[in-house]
């Protein structure tokens, strides 16, 4: 289930139908994120490249990422990629403007999450690929929480005082990515 590859990244096999892998690393001040950013808009990388700030925990990507793979599987994807599809997925907009702009990243973006979708093999050249391009300091994921700003994700998540008494934030979060209905 979780491989832990370094100190700075995880591997967790999503859906065994899917047949894909997530590999998530953790960036903090990125120095060439309009580089970065136009790469992406062009395809050259095969990722997806989130902001820290409105993620709380892995599992909250791990959930999007397999929703966004078995979307592709089944072939009931809104977006046009399995990476902007993940974006797509870890929003509560059926706006696919608006996820991208919300959980994408932007021009004074510093601290990123990235999220590699993978095959069993392969990894390595996808990640040489992706890990080359980015100019900033790769940190052990665990240190995510000093990046999140839980406000920020209350309020983008439209969590509230009432609901946060009966439920803990990641599982508010994890039962909207989960009841998000595509089309």
């Amino acid at each position: 289930m979780l491989e832990n590859t370094s100190d700075e990244s995880f591997t967790l096999q999503l859906d065994e139908v899917t047949e894909k892998y997530l590999t998530i690393y953790l960036y903090k001040d990125v120095q060439n994120i309009e580089e970065i950013h136009k790469k992406l808009i062009s395809k050259e990388l095969p990722c997806c490249i989130v902001k820290a700030n409105l993620v709380l925990d892995p599992f909250q990507l791990v959930i999007a990422a397999n929703k966004a793979a078995l979307n592709e599987k089944y072939k009931q994807m809104v977006t046009r990629s399995l990476f902007t599809e993940v974006i797509y997925c870890l929003s509560t907009s059926k706006n696919i403007s608006q996820s991208l702009t919300t959980f994408g990243i932007s021009d004074d973006t510093t601290n990123i999450l990235v999220i590699l979708i993978h095959n069993a093999e392969g990894k390595e050249i996808q990640e040489k690929l992706v890990l080359d391009s980015i100019s900033g300091e790769r940190i052990p994921i665990s240190k995510l929480s000093q990046f999140t700003d839980v406000n920020l994700i209350k309020s983008t998540y439209k969590i509230d005082k009432d609901e946060s008494k009966v439920s803990s934030l990641l599982d508010s979060i994890v039962s909207r990515i989960s009841d998000k209905v595509s089309k």
